[in-house]
């Protein structure tokens, strides 16, 4: 995969969906739980990271006192943020330990993910070890939101140029390894090598036909949850599609595709540039997009039944 591909790729697809992040004026920085998130919204409260299990916000004083007289509670992670500090979620999955470094430093921790104030080179290096992160955004969002949408010229951007700092070749290669056989994956604790992508082996139980599983697991652990979705078609295939749901006008869509599968049918077909090539860019779009709302609603679709007569795409219907 070339670099300068997914460059541009990048630029085209922050450019439509419309991306509307800035900086805002020193706040606290609260925790607060998923069960309050609709008081937020509807009184109009703003946010700045909206998980599947909670929200982060960055309010004043008289924003906490609102909120308290609203009964909605928070719990305060770190006191005078602004935009010269950096803020970062940390997954912490089954295979990866919180490092000793951290020991002193995490503000706050809620399930697998740890909060921690750190520079953007600090944690660069944690990513290239392995970690998967999100930076939080000194800028606040609102469920009725209406931004200026980012014109269509092809120039320096600062979000694409934070973005590709914390992308790196060392990451797609790892993609691409696994989803080609030449490292193992595990899934479910067990050690598989995908020594196949060919779309028959990936449904019918082979034990070296494990890239669609693989894709699978992996978008779980990017935590998108109910907006992972397995779409069926023919006998036992599926698409496999990952939902970003637009702010303001959710029913504009924009695609990022690229097919999963690989030929031939007997043997191996590892497809490293054919496709695991585009299949990693979709891997690191997701990685990468899940600290983001967007305006539109962004499709990120891996398609198997390619190499057969676009038979995954063909199926896929827009209607449902």
């Amino acid at each position: 995969m070339k670099k300068g591909i997914f460059i541009f790729g990048l630029i085209g697809l922050l450019l439509a969906t419309g991306n509307v992040f800035s900086n805002e004026a020193p706040k606290d920085l609260l925790f607060i739980k998923h069960a309050y998130e609709g008081a937020v919204h509807s009184n109009n409260l703003p946010y700045i990271w909206k998980a599947p299990d909670y929200l982060l916000v960055e309010w004043d004083s008289t924003q906490q006192m609102q909120a308290k007289l609203l009964g909605i509670p928070f719990e305060v992670i770190a006191k005078n943020v602004d935009k010269s500090k950096d803020y970062y979620i940390f997954e912490i999955n089954k295979t990866l330990k919180i490092p000793y470094e951290w020991r002193n430093r995490i503000l706050y921790r809620y399930g697998q993910d740890v909060i921690i104030q750190m520079g953007t080179q600090e944690a660069e290096e944690w990513v290239n070890k392995g970690y998967h992160t999100i930076k939080l955004f000194h800028k606040d969002h609102y469920v009725t939101e209406r931004a200026a949408f980012i014109p269509f010229i092809c120039t320096y951007n600062a979000t694409v140029a934070d973005l590709l700092s914390r992308t790196n070749v060392t990451q797609w290669t790892d993609w691409d390894e696994k989803l080609s056989g030449v490292e193992p994956v595990v899934l479910g604790g067990t050690t598989y090598t995908v020594r196949t992508r060919y779309t028959d082996s990936m449904f019918n139980g082979s034990v070296d036909g494990k890239g669609y599983d693989f894709v699978l697991q992996t978008s779980q652990s990017l935590h998108y949850g109910s907006n992972i979705e397995e779409d069926p078609y023919g006998t036992n295939r599926k698409n496999l599609i990952l939902t970003i749901p637009g702010q303001t006008t959710p029913n504009q869509i924009v695609g990022a595709s690229a097919h999963l599968d690989d030929v031939p049918a007997s043997g191996v077909a590892p497809g490293a540039d054919d496709n695991a090539s585009g299949s990693v860019m979709l891997l690191e779009v997701a990685r990468l997009f899940r600290q983001f709302r967007f305006q539109r609603t962004v499709k990120i679709m891996f398609f198997t039944g390619e190499e057969q007569g676009l038979l995954g795409s063909d199926e896929l219907s827009w209607s449902r």
